[in-house]
Order: C-alpha cells, then structure tokens, then sequence
C-alpha cells in the first residue's frame, strides 16, 4: 500500500501562519473545516492557539486541503443572499492575478512583476528571505 504523501508540520504551520495573516482570502476558518473534515475550534487550538497537538490526521488533511485550495481545485461561491459555499471544479481554476513581487535579488530588494496565485500561500515571503 502506498504511502500518503503530506506536506511536513514546519511546511503546514508556515503556511496556515500566512493563510491567517491573509486578510483577502475568500476562505475562512469554518470553509477550511469543512474542506478538512476536521471542526473549526479544533483547527483554530491547533494553528492559532497552538494548544493542541497536530495529528497525523490533522496533518494529512490540512496539506491536501491547502494543497486543492492553491491548485483552484476548490473556489468559494457567494449565493445571492450573500451567503457563501466551497464548490469543486471539475477543471482545475486557480485564483490568479496580475500582480508584483518585492523580492531580494543579489543581495537588493527588487520588482518582479508576473502572475500570481493568490490562493497559494507556499512561497517564501520578503520577511523571510530578509531573515535568513
């Protein structure tokens, strides 16, 4: 039987740091659980609060629900009530927009204008390239 490959705890906690401090994801903690199968408080203990362990379940879960968020597997709808809901795309659809990178080039800070997927949160930010 093959092994389920995840993301590691560093890996998964880096990026559910940047998924909160995301102040314009169309995500939100109660749409993560739902998309996780995994309740709402207890992935707020485990990745904000950081008062309960990460399982391997919550592990694997978590890295396949970030891993369909960033690829466009997954987009959140609004009815017209205003409510909203995760539908899944039979065609991959990812969040993209034209956009600029401040980035550290040779030692200097930079501009890279391109395409960038809003919903991917695996890239290393400015802050931490500055810290290493």
């Amino acid at each position: 039987m093959s092994r389920l490959k995840a993301m590691t705890k560093d890996e998964i906690y880096r990026q559910m740091d940047r998924f909160q401090a995301d102040d314009k994801s169309p995500f939100s903690w109660a749409m993560l659980g739902e998309l996780t199968g995994i309740d709402m408080s207890h992935l707020r203990k485990v990745f904000i609060y950081r008062t309960a362990p990460m399982t391997e379940q919550t592990q694997i879960r978590v890295s396949k629900a970030l891993e369909r968020i960033a690829k466009g597997e997954v987009t959140v709808m609004r009815k017209k009530d205003g409510s909203r809901f995760i539908r899944f795309n039979q065609k991959p659809e990812p969040r993209i927009a034209r956009g600029y990178k401040i980035c550290l080039i040779d030692g200097k800070l930079g501009v890279s204008p391109g395409l960038v997927n809003k919903n991917d949160y695996s890239g290393i930010t400015l802050k931490e390239q500055l810290e290493d």
